[in-house]
């Protein structure tokens, strides 16, 4: 494989990494600023509801409704991206007749 041949294969998963990070970092701050919480299973807090779930139920709450949706769009982001590549290099190609 020549250099430039790596180079563009290296490219090729740019987008995916930038795509994946967009979907996973705020997910995990999500979660672990969730799971770090301060309130006891016992103690209540929020404002005009009432209690709110803590620790690990509020991290399995929070994956359950956030998580799994973000985990379809990232997916689908994905396909869409490859489909998006294969699509250019597929005409970027010279035909053969």
């Amino acid at each position: 494989m020549t250099v430039n041949a790596q180079t563009s294969a290296s490219r090729r998963y740019v987008p995916h990494a930038i795509w994946a990070a967009l979907g996973i970092v705020p997910h995990v701050y999500l979660l672990v600023s969730v799971f770090l919480t301060d309130i006891g299973p016992s103690e209540c807090s929020g404002i005009g509801w009432g209690c709110t779930l803590a620790g690990a139920d509020g991290a399995g709450f929070v994956l359950i409704f956030f998580g799994i949706p973000a985990l379809l769009v990232l997916l689908v982001g994905h396909l869409v991206i490859g489909l998006a590549q294969w699509l250019r290099r597929r005409s970027s190609q010279p035909e053969d007749s």
